[in-house]
C-alpha cells in the first residue's frame, strides 16, 4: 500500500510522458500512451520460417525466402517484434540516439514474450548483444543492444555474456543494399572467450534487423567458435 501511495505521489509530481508524442501516459503506464501504443505495428504470419522477412498476402504453409533459399544464414532462425516505422522508428531512434535508456524496460517484455512465442527457450544456453565498436561506444556512451540483452537474460534466467567483440569499425548500414551490408561487416566480429560459446545455443538481439547481415555475421563466428545453434531476435524488422 506504502509503494501504491508512493507511486501516485510521483505521478503527480513527475507525471509520465509519452516517449514519442509527449502526451501523459496515466498511471501504471510505461513507455507509450495508449495513441501511441495503438500505432504500433506488430509482425504477425505470415513471415519466412527462417529469417523472419514479413510477406504480404496469404500462406497457407510454412516457407522461406528467396533469399534464405539462395544464400542460406547461419543463424536457425531470426524473428522481430515490429516493423520499424512509425511509432516504433521514432522510439528506438530515440533509444538509440537520445539516451532514452529508460525505454528499454518495456522494449524487453516485448522482447521475452517474443523469445518465448518463436524460440525453445528452455534449450537456450546464453543470451548476446550485437555488440558496437570502440569508436561508436565512446560516441553513445552505451551500447543499446546490450541493454537489451541483458535485460532479457535477467527475465529468463539465462546467462548474459559480452562474448561477442567487434573488431574493427564499419560504415553505417543505412545506405547500403543487401550485399554490400554483408561485405561490410564481413570479419567484423571475434569471439571473446570460444569456450564459453562451445556446444551452447545462442540468443543474440540487437535493436532492429534490416536485411539481416549484421546478425547473420555474428551467427557465423559463434556457429565456427562451435556454437550448436543461434537464434536471432530484435525489436523491430526495418
Amino acid at each position: 500500500m506504502m509503494f501504491s501511495i508512493i507511486h501516485a505521489l510521483c505521478d503527480i509530481v513527475y507525471p509520465r510522458l509519452c516517449a514519442v508524442c509527449g502526451n501523459w501516459v496515466g498511471a501504471g503506464g510505461q513507455t507509450l500512451c495508449w495513441d501511441c501504443r495503438t500505432r504500433l505495428h506488430w509482425i504477425t504470419p505470415p513471415f519466412c520460417r527462417c529469417c523472419g522477412d514479413p510477406a504480404e498476402g496469404v500462406a497457407t504453409h510454412a516457407f522461406e525466402c528467396g533469399f534464405c533459399k539462395r544464400s542460406p544464414p547461419a543463424f536457425d532462425c531470426a524473428r522481430s517484434l515490429l516493423r520499424y516505422a512509425g511509432v516504433c522508428g521514432t522510439l528506438i531512434q530515440k533509444f538509440k540516439y537520445a539516451n532514452a535508456c529508460w525505454t528499454a524496460a518495456e522494449m524487453v517484455q516485448w522482447l521475452e514474450t517474443g523469445a518465448r512465442l518463436h524460440f525453445p527457450v528452455a534449450q537456450i544456453d546464453g543470451v548476446m548483444a550485437v555488440p558496437l565498436s570502440a569508436r561508436k561506444q565512446r560516441e553513445r556512451t552505451y551500447n543499446q543492444s546490450h541493454l537489451l540483452a541483458s535485460g532479457l537474460s535477467r527475465r529468463l534466467r539465462i546467462p548474459y555474456s559480452d562474448g561477442l567483440r567487434r573488431c574493427r569499425y564499419t560504415i553505417s548500414q543505412t545506405h547500403l543494399n543487401m550485399m554490400a551490408r554483408r561485405r561490410n561487416v564481413r570479419g567484423a566480429f571475434t569471439v571473446r572467450i570460444p569456450e564459453w560459446v562451445l556446444g551452447r545455443r545462442i540468443l543474440v538481439i540487437d535493436d532492429v534487423m534490416t536485411t539481416g547481415a549484421t546478425l547473420n555475421e555474428c551467427a557465423r563466428i559463434l556457429r565456427l567458435a562451435g556454437a550448436t545453434g543461434v537464434y536471432a531476435l530484435s525489436v523491430a524488422r526495418g
